[in-house]
């Protein structure tokens, strides 16, 4: 291994792999409390290393590696703790735990591939300085860091003053004249706490190549190596040396000087184990311009930059160090996530869910599967990173079956999110908001109509068509708010299942949550109500029994069944012994007193008339009902219960051999409803349907 001082000649021959680059170094001591002559030759190296390379090492700075210590034992901790201090917000304006794959800052302009986000993890502190004190709420912040966070801000940003005073010697400058700029209260410092991920292969990147955007940076590292500085079109490693600061100029300092500094093209390679550091980013007051300086060598050639405001030039920046569309999950038509006692997504394995407050499982809404149990105190959700589901400048629908419990009308209850930031479409949020639905992008959202009910199952949906630019809510499979909405724009952010973050932190569910589903178009009407109401759908093609519905409710043969022609495609031929039913308790709304329900099949009695259950309804022990018979004589006979009697409506005597459509319905209002070949042929007139209160099975065919 070669180490280059900045006088060396470059030879890539004589490295190995990468040579290491030798950094200039400067005493702060010296320069704080020492003499005339010993300022001026720490300015006069300044001066040439920032001109030629943009980056010097700081000794004797007065930085302890206690935050270091500290962050370590932070990014330590599991996720799920961690992801308490995540607020979904402004990437660069948001205090708090930063998960990987939100941020890219790659600008590919060297020789290795960025990964599609960066492969690491954050905890960011915005600092706020008010009339020059430092700004702070210890509640923000972890317990770890309460001490040491404050006093490591202070410590840095007197040592920024103290490289601005070198800066302004360098450049032969008035005194004060960087400061000046950093002591409105609208100045921009930042403390970031960094952890690098350990990389597959040695072609990614850890931290992609970038330059800084704002004026000088102070880098601590650990003894871990990986940061690569670009010299003259050359990556070197730069030695780790925890007991110094590097400090970098960002390009408001290459702005400031007319190109005359540097800001250095830097980048961590790919790591082997895992790497720390901790940066404090400086930037002048956001509402000044960024002018050429009026120094002899700034001004030596014409301005290469026109002015610009500082809050300009971070804008311009900060989208460009967004995820690139490669972070987000390609052309994904759709996707599924069912809760069956986890949260992985059924089609696509980058958009498996992970779990936030240790939520549990309960029976799904159809009684077969699972759903998620999430409590709203604990803060329980599913979370989906780093990979990024699109929503953005596209139509798409979501649809998920909810449990509302001991819901306040004063609280938001999230069902679904993915938040960017908390400005107009960049935060879509599916919630329950005053106990009515409640859907939109931030400043474009559309609210519903019908209070939602707790302790049942319910159906809802969230619909953007982009070809028609309208949102549209749905409860149980029916409209419930329509609004013309400008498309969301946002390119990233976590997507969260189970909590919304629109207002700045989680807003939680309460109760539970099943087979929530993703489509990248808008549903229409009949498909919404039929995820909503459609029970189950046997095509019995073929003799199979797989549930064409949306809820998989497969049956199950109790006999020997033979497939014969049907009236569409093929049918199940019955004799007196076999039926179709279920292994379990698979129908959830007929065990609601005045659910309104519907059966239709096509029926053709063969041979002679027999009585026969074609639908039966019930447990093995207790409550039941023949909803659909035919008698000996062949009449067909809706039944249902008000509680204390049978309700009854006949229909016609079937006529043999022939395939007849029989449809059965009940509401409230309607009560029964008995309809032959699409017409209607008797009603019972208004009742309750008195239900058993328990998920119920239906038997096909027998009873």
């Amino acid at each position: 291994m070669y180490v280059y001082t900045f006088d060396n000649d470059y030879n890539q021959n004589q490295c190995d792999n990468m040579c290491v680059l030798d950094i200039n170094e400067i005493d702060m001591s010296k320069f704080i409390s020492g003499t005339n002559e010993e300022k001026k030759e720490i300015a006069l190296l300044f001066d040439k290393t920032f001109h030629e390379y943009g980056v010097i090492r700081l000794i004797n700075n007065n930085i302890t590696s206690e935050l270091m210590d500290k962050a370590k034992e932070f990014f330590s901790l599991n996720l799920e703790t961690k992801l308490k201090y995540y607020v979904n917000g402004s990437y660069y304006d948001t205090l708090g735990y930063k998960p990987t794959g939100l941020e890219s800052v790659a600008n590919y302009k060297g020789e290795k591939k960025a990964s599609p986000s960066d492969s690491i993890e954050a905890f960011l502190y915005p600092v706020k300085f008010q009339s020059k004190q430092l700004s702070f709420s210890i509640d923000q912040l972890p317990k770890l860091f309460r001490d040491v966070i404050p006093e490591y801000i202070l410590k840095a940003r007197q040592l920024i003053s103290y490289v601005h005073s070198i800066a302004d010697m360098a450049l032969e400058l008035d005194e004060n004249t960087f400061d000046q700029n950093y002591t409105n209260d609208n100045a921009m410092f930042t403390l970031r706490l960094t952890k690098y991920l350990p990389m597959k292969t040695e072609e990614q990147l850890a931290f992609g190549e970038h330059q800084d955007y704002l004026g000088f940076t102070l880098i601590q590292n650990d003894y871990v190596p990986g940061l690569e500085v670009n010299v003259n079109g050359r990556w070197f490693r730069v030695e780790s040396k925890p007991d110094t600061l590097l400090l970098l100029g960002g390009e408001f300092i290459e702005r400031w000087t007319n190109n005359y500094w540097i800001s250095i093209l830097h980048r961590v390679a790919a790591v082997k184990q895992l790497r720390y550091s901790v940066l404090f980013f400086s930037g002048p007051d956001m509402n000044c311009v960024i002018q050429v300086l009026p120094c002899k060598k700034c001004i030596e050639q014409q301005s290469k930059y026109a002015p610009i405001t500082g809050y300009e030039h971070v804008q311009q920046r900060r989208i460009a160090a967004t995820p690139t569309t490669t972070t987000t999950a390609a052309d994904v038509a759709n996707a599924y996530w069912s809760f069956d006692n986890n949260a992985l997504e059924l089609y696509n394995s980058d958009l498996n869910g992970a779990l936030s407050g240790s939520p549990t499982y309960v029976t799904g809404f159809n009684q077969y599967g699972k759903a998620i149990s999430l409590t709203r105190s604990s803060t329980q959700y599913v979370y989906i990173t780093p990979t990024v589901l699109p929503f953005n400048s596209r139509s798409f629908t979501i649809e998920a079956w909810i449990y509302p419990i001991s819901f306040s009308s004063s609280t938001e209850y999230g069902i679904f999110g993915q938040c960017q930031s908390t400005s107009t479409n960049l935060c879509l949020h599916f919630a329950v908001r005053s106990n009515k639905l409640f859907c939109g992008f931030y400043s474009n959202d559309v609210p519903g109509s019908t209070t939602v009910t707790t302790n049942q199952w319910i159906h809802v949906a969230c619909v953007y068509d982009s070809t028609t630019m309208t949102q549209q809510v749905w409860l149980d499979g029916n409209l419930d708010g329509s609004h013309s909405a400008s498309a969301y724009s946002g390119l990233w952010g976590i997507t969260t299942i189970g909590a919304t973050f629109e207002l700045g932190s989680a807003a939680a569910f309460n109760g539970y949550i099943d087979n929530v589903r993703y489509e990248s178009r808008a549903k229409n009407s009949t498909e919404i109500k039929n995820d909503a109401t459609l029970e189950a759908y046997y095509s019995f093609d073929g003799g199979s029994l797989i549930d064409g519905g949306p809820n998989g409710v497969n049956g199950t043969a109790y006999g020997s069944l033979s497939t014969t022609t049907g009236r569409v495609n093929q049918a199940i031929q019955f004799n007196s012994a076999p039926y179709i039913s279920y292994s379990y308790y698979p129908f959830y709304f007929l065990g609601i007193s005045g659910q309104p329900y519907t059966m239709a099949l096509w029926a053709k009695p063969t041979g002679s008339y027999t009585q026969q259950t074609l639908v039966f309804v019930g447990r093995s022990s207790g409550w039941c009902v023949h909803f659909l018979v035919m008698t000996s004589s062949g009449q067909l006979t809706a039944i249902s219960w008000s509680g204390s009697n049978n309700v009854v409506v006949n229909g016609p005597i079937l006529t043999l051999n022939t395939w007849t459509h029989i449809g059965y319905t009940y509401s409230s209002t309607n009560g029964m409803r008995l309809y032959i070949n699409g017409n209607q042929y008797s009603t019972s007139g208004v009742f309750t349907f008195s239900a058993s209160t328990v998920p119920m099975p239906i038997i096909i065919g027998g009873d």
